[in-house]
């Protein structure tokens, strides 16, 4: 397979899944954060791609707020590289279409070690959602029980999660979601958090 019949067999599995995945960009190069089309450096979101760099095919993603790079996989060839994207690419569809998203896995999380009722699980989960770094970094945390992704704490607003936790006496969940509230309203998240009024479980 090449990329070409790659993105043909995605575009086609996405649409009979009925589910949103991130679109295919062609680019020339990237850098850490960052995607080359037509010579100019620039930010695409929610997005992924294949290029050959340094040597190798490189697999890379982007998240859907800023336009970053938020993963890369290397591969020895085009053939490797697009065989195990195509599985991983079906598995994230599969996924959406089972209930196995992040989002799903986030909720049940909350309902199963953290004691929350379903509704609140859920308004907990799009609260950070719609952030995808900060929800990124929670779901890592969920997963491994440490703040951050590659040694990297966001910060929001002043925060990071680890401070709240440690300093503010938040659960690290509600660390997240407070994170989250920061960046919707930093003014009233603030106030809440002077007044007393923020969830700290």
């Amino acid at each position: 397979m090449d990329i070409i019949e790659l993105v043909t067999r995605i575009k086609e599995k996405n649409k009979k899944s009925g589910e949103k995945l991130p679109r295919f960009i062609d680019v020339e190069d990237i850098s850490d954060s960052r995607v080359c089309i037509d010579g100019t450096w620039t930010t695409e979101t929610s997005a992924w791609g294949i290029c050959w760099k340094d040597g190798e095919w490189v697999y890379f993603e982007t998240d859907n707020e800023r336009g970053y790079i938020c993963g890369i996989t290397r591969y020895a060839t085009e053939e490797e590289a697009c065989e195990n994207t195509y599985k991983y690419l079906s598995n994230a569809i599969k996924a959406e279409q089972e209930g196995y998203s992040h989002r799903d896995m986030a909720v049940r999380y909350l309902m199963n070690k953290n004691g929350y009722e379903k509704e609140l699980a859920v308004r907990t989960v799009d609260t950070v959602i719609k952030h995808e770094d900060i929800f990124e970094e929670m779901f890592n945390y969920m997963r491994i029980s440490e703040y951050g992704i590659r040694g990297k704490e966001l910060n929001e607003g002043g925060y990071s999660a680890r401070q709240l936790v440690e300093e503010e006496g938040f659960s690290p969940v509600a660390a997240y979601r407070f994170l989250a509230e920061l960046r919707d309203n930093k003014d009233e998240a603030e106030k809440a958090l002077r007044n007393g009024k923020v969830r700290k479980e």
